[in-house]
């Protein structure tokens, strides 16, 4: 090999080891701290009776005067526990664009049936508003992406309103994930 070309593999391999490095993302205590408030309130969810797990999915009726079935009034969904994409935030002006808060609504988002894919809100009963959070609008997708998956079953009656469709007076039980192989 040349000295050129081993000076050209050193500086390859040089800037390839440095670039990784000055690309990690910096912690950031905010992300950190939110991520663990919300698992843990993620973690005292209640988990679902061995019967409830068992349960089929599935819409029951539809609202008055509706034949379709995707307008069901009441509905059971199994599907994932997130922060919704659709969020109202404050529009301050700000230098870093981190001053600005939103509230994302706890959402739903079904396996499979009617709603598949849909972000469905959560209102529990007697809760005149539908589960939601305060997060930084900076820090938003970041604790999307790193909350804990974490699976969900929820009953409700369908309430539209201008951002979604939400389960009101609703039940919610996680799903334990399955029990993984024995230890040798």
């Amino acid at each position: 090999m040349k000295s050129r070309d081993s000076v050209a593999v050193l500086l390859c391999l040089a800037a390839a080891a440095g670039g990784c490095a000055h690309h990690s993302p910096k912690p950031d205590p905010y992300v950190d701290n939110g991520v663990t408030a919300m698992s843990g309130w993620l973690d005292r969810i209640p988990r679902c009776s061995p019967s409830q797990q068992q349960l089929k999915t599935a819409s029951f009726g539809a609202a008055p005067g509706e034949d379709d079935p995707s307008q069901a009034a009441i509905i059971s969904v199994r599907g994932q526990l997130t922060l919704s994409t659709q969020r109202t935030c404050t529009l301050a002006r700000c230098d870093d664009n981190c001053c600005n808060a939103c509230s994302p609504a706890w959402v739903v988002i079904p396996d499979g049936g009617d709603h598949a894919g849909r972000e469905l809100g959560i209102q529990k009963p007697k809760d005149t508003h539908a589960l939601a959070a305060v997060v930084r609008a900076c820090a938003l997708d970041e604790m999307r992406r790193r909350l804990p998956r974490t699976e969900v079953l929820v009953s409700g009656f369908v309430e539209h309103d201008k951002m979604r469709d939400n389960l009101v007076d609703a039940s919610l039980c996680v799903i334990p994930p399955p029990p993984g192989p024995p230890a040798p």
